[in-house]
Formats: C-alpha cells, structure tokens, sequence
C-alpha cells in the first residue's frame, strides 16, 4: 500500500503446462464428439437419396412395364397371345410363336426403339444406363428424358424367363407365361434400391 493505495495483483496467465494439457483434453472431447454426430451428418443425405432413387425405378420400371411381352405379341393387347394355342385353339389362326432369346431386337440400339420388355436386358445379362455416362453404361439420357435431376446415378434391368411349374401348368410345353423384371438404382456410397415387378402373357 502507498499514499493509501491498494496495489493491483499481478495478473498471470497459463504455464507452459497448463497449456499442452487443456489441448490434449480438448483434442480427446472433439474426437469423441466427431465420432458421435460426424457419422449422422454423412448419413442425413441417406433419406433423400432413398426417395430419389424409389421415384426413378419406378419411373424406370412403369416405362418397361407399358411394353408388349414379347416382341411377337400383340402391341394392341388382343386375344392372341404368342405361344397360347389352349386358349385360341377356336381361332382360324395359329398365334405366333414367342420369342427364344432376350434382349433387344434387330434395329433397336437404344430404349426409345424397345418395344417389349426384355429389349431393355442384354441377353448374357443385365443392361445399364448413368449419369454421367460410366463404362459398359448408355447415358441415363437415352432412359429419361430429364437425367440432369438424377446425377451420379446408375440403373441397372435384367429380364429373365420365369416360367415355373406352377405358372404353367395346363399350357403346352414350352409356353412363355411370365417375365421377371429387376431394376436397380445405385449411386455412389449409397446401397442399391431393387424393384422387381413381373409381366405376363397378356
């Protein structure tokens, strides 16, 4: 005290010491709090993503669906179905024979020419569209007419046969009844959205 004055305490900050240990210990917190709440953020993208991708498969799948069975079938959806001769038997005609082989057809490249449903499957396989255009994939373009709105994703159709005993019973051997069709929309981190729908013989 001088001339009854109180002197002011030093003030001192932290030590060396002090330091490096409020480090380690925030360096431990923030570790544990990316662990919490990192992964949640990377996940929050994972709903939107599932809505798009349910909306294009089935965009995709509608499509393919509104296609004959069979590249020998009847466009109009007549009473002629290939490879039925139980049920025409009374007709004048005998109804053409179904197809042997998937896939597309001569004279059609891309989807807009696809004209029955396992034109859009590669016979030794499944057929794949993206955006942007990956290997071994036609451009989503050729699929939807807007690809812009679905980037970086991949649909994959495959189109098989489905003929099991209990499909065709009372049908000659041989007969086409139903076709089994997979969609699958994929993109990037994400884990593949599978439709499968059946066409039949009609």
């Amino acid at each position: 005290m001088k001339n009854g004055q109180i002197k002011p305490r030093a003030q001192r900050g932290f030590t060396l010491i002090e330091s490096i240990v409020a480090m380690v210990v925030m360096g431990i917190a923030m570790t544990i709090l990316f662990s919490i709440f990192f992964p949640r953020v990377e996940d929050s993208g994972r709903p939107q993503y599932i809505v798009r991708a349910s909306a294009l498969g089935q965009s995709v799948m509608n499509t393919i669906l509104a296609r004959s069975f069979d590249q020998n079938s009847d466009p109009s959806g007549g009473v002629i179905r290939c490879d039925d001769t139980t049920a025409n038997s009374d007709l004048d005609t005998d109804p053409p024979k179904c197809s042997t082989q998937l896939g597309p057809d001569d004279g059609e490249s891309v989807a807009n020419d696809f004209n029955d449903v396992d034109d859009y499957s590669l016979s030794d396989g499944s057929q794949c569209w993206s955006q942007p255009e990956a290997a071994n994939c036609a451009p989503l373009s050729d699929l939807i007419n807007d690809s812009t709105k679905y980037p970086n994703f991949k649909v994959e159709v495959s189109v098989i046969d489905a003929n099991t005993p209990e499909l065709t019973a009372n049908q000659p051997s041989g007969t086409h009844i139903m076709k089994k069709i997979t969609v699958t929309v994929s993109s990037q981190r994400y884990e593949s959205f599978k439709i499968v729908a059946y066409r039949g013989n009609y």
